[in-house]
């Protein structure tokens, strides 16, 4: 195993552990797009995305946040 499958795997392994780290995600997918792995960069981005399921914009707010 490389180093970039070993670090996907790293990231991987620490958002099992700690799902709130959206740092380890958003790495993961950097990582991934850089690999060429463009499926497990539409996964995370995905999980990325529903931590983040709301846009506010100045003092609107999309998706039934206030």
């Amino acid at each position: 195993m490389g180093y970039n499958q070993q670090a996907l795997y790293c990231y991987r392994k620490v958002y099992s552990l700690d799902p709130a780290n959206v740092h380890a995600l958003w790495e993961r997918a950097v990582l991934a797009k850089n690999m060429g792995e463009f499926k497990t960069v539409a996964m995370v981005i995905s999980r990325l995305l529903l931590h983040f399921s709301y846009l506010c914009i100045g003092t609107q707010c999309l998706f039934g946040h206030s």
